[in-house]
Parts: structure tokens; sequence; C-alpha cells
């Protein structure tokens, strides 16, 4: 949870219940949450049925708002990403000149060979409404057509910025980089 801009949230713990957003469309999870502008926004990765997908699953990052933590703006799924079987797992974090940036993966859960696309991407926001287009994030830390590169989370130090992410291929089980 990242919080910035606007007063501070009053939150009544009391009151909340697990799932704080739940979704009947789809299923919500790896969420990622900053409070600005005087609201939480809450950006997720977005799984629902489609049939037309192999596996019949399709995912997507959605985001949605709320001031309260209780009660919820609709879900609002990013466009389908061009050149990707899907997207999930976003993370936020805010650089030091104020701008947000999401990072996320590509193709999540897909069956080899599609998971020479599992690689991580971002997408910069002044607003956490309106987003850059996507870019690649460190793709050559992952060169093989086989390797996995997912779970990607930034941090400012204010010395340096940092990458971690899992990292796997076909001769390397899951590792944390």
């Amino acid at each position: 949870c990242v919080t910035t801009g606007g007063a501070d949230p009053t939150v009544d713990w009391s009151e909340l219940h697990n799932p704080i957003l739940a979704e009947a469309a789809g299923g919500v999870k790896d969420q990622a949450i900053v409070w600005a502008g005087g609201r939480w926004h809450l950006l997720f990765s977005y799984v629902t049925d489609d049939p037309a997908l192999p596996g019949g699953v399709r995912w997507d990052i959605a985001t949605s708002t709320s001031v309260d933590l209780l009660h919820w703006s609709a879900v609002d799924p990013w466009p389908a990403q061009k050149g990707v079987a899907g997207v999930a797992s976003p993370d936020i974090v805010r650089q030091p000149s104020g701008t947000y940036v999401v990072t996320y993966q590509s193709d999540p859960g897909a069956a080899p060979p599609s998971q020479d696309e599992a690689r991580l991407y971002f997408r910069t926001s002044a607003d956490l409404e309106h987003w850059s287009a996507p870019r690649p994030l460190a793709h050559a830390l992952a060169p093989g057509p086989r390797d996995r590169m997912i779970d990607g989370a930034l941090v400012y130090t204010g010395h340096q910025l940092l990458l971690g992410f899992k990292y796997s291929s076909p001769t390397q089980p899951d590792v944390f980089e």
C-alpha cells in the first residue's frame, strides 16, 4: 500500500470484511492499492471466463476506487495488451517525481510453448486514471525463449532503483532475483 496525496484516509477497520472487493463476473486477486487524491485506487488481476481462449480463462488488470474501502466503483479492466495472451499481478510505486509506476507480467498461466511471453512490463500515470502505453521491463534479464520473469516490483531507495522478480528457466527452478 502506498499513501500519497489528499487527506490521510480514515478506515473503519471493524466494518471491513475479507475480501474487501469481490466481483461476480470474475476473480479478483494480486491486489495493489494506493491512497491518492482522497480515494483508494485498487489495481488487481481480473480473471474471467473466455471460452475462445486456450484454457477458457482471460487474464486482465482492472481497477476500482473507494473512499472508505467498503464501497467500490465499477470494475474497469484495462484494454487488452497487443502481443501477449494476458496480463496480471500488478504492483504500484510512486517515483520521486510523483508519477506512478505499475509493474506487471504478461502471459499468466499459459502452457508451453507460450511461456516465452512470461515477461515484465510497466506503465506510468500522473493521475492513476490515464496510463501510458505498455513498455517492456528488463527483458534482457530473462533472455531465453522459455525463461519466465514474473511478479515484479520496483522500489526507490533514495539512492537507487531496485527491481525484484521471480525468475525461472527450463534448468532453473523459481528463484527471487
